[in-house]
């Protein structure tokens, strides 16, 4: 390999590319692990709902339903395969006649 002199600017704008692909790296493993910790906290809360709503029919009317349940800004529902789905909050659609 020929060895060159480069200039400092160049060696800072190289410096910058390194250090934003290290972080790049870091925050995707992180998400990467955010979700795997997600799936498996909602998988285990749809297994509880499930267990639980067969035994009441009380808690089945309150999650089984179009509905779903609002439970700190993000709605809890069940899909027609019987998968847990949250997203955000009601939706409000205003529409002027």
């Amino acid at each position: 390999m020929k060895k060159q002199s480069i200039s400092k600017e160049v060696l800072q704008m190289l410096d910058g590319v390194v250090e934003s692909k290290a972080t790049k790296e870091k925050l995707e493993q992180e998400a990467s692990a955010a979700r795997h910790e997600y799936k498996k906290q909602l998988e285990g809360a749809a297994n509880l709902l499930h267990d639980q709503a067969s035994k009441s029919d009380a808690l089945a009317d309150q999650f089984f339903t179009e509905e779903g349940v609002l439970y700190k800004g993000q709605l809890f529902l069940f899909d027609d395969e019987g998968a847990l789905v949250v997203g955000m909050g009601p939706q409000v659609i205003e529409v002027e006649v």
